[in-house]
């Protein structure tokens, strides 16, 4: 419940106006796919999920070594 008031930013804002607008797309014409698009919308906005519950695409921290220089890492990609 706590986290329905917190973190609101323009990418949670912006969904929970989606939402709402396809809900009432949805009900004003009777359309149900948009209803639902709408619901699972308004659903991300409200509680703060989004892709994977916000864990999705997270960089991990930098690390410094001892003198001072940043370490880099490489991923190899197929």
């Amino acid at each position: 419940m706590k986290n329905l008031f917190q973190n609101w930013n323009l990418a949670r804002v912006l969904r929970l106006v989606i939402g709402g607008a396809f809900l009432a797309a949805g009900i004003s014409s009777g359309e149900w796919i948009a209803f639902v698009a709408g619901g699972i919308f308004s659903i991300q906005g409200l509680f703060g999920l989004g892709c994977c519950a916000s864990g999705c695409a997270t960089v991990p921290p930098n690390r410094t070594s001892t003198t001072g220089v940043q370490e880099v890492n490489y991923e190899e990609v197929h």
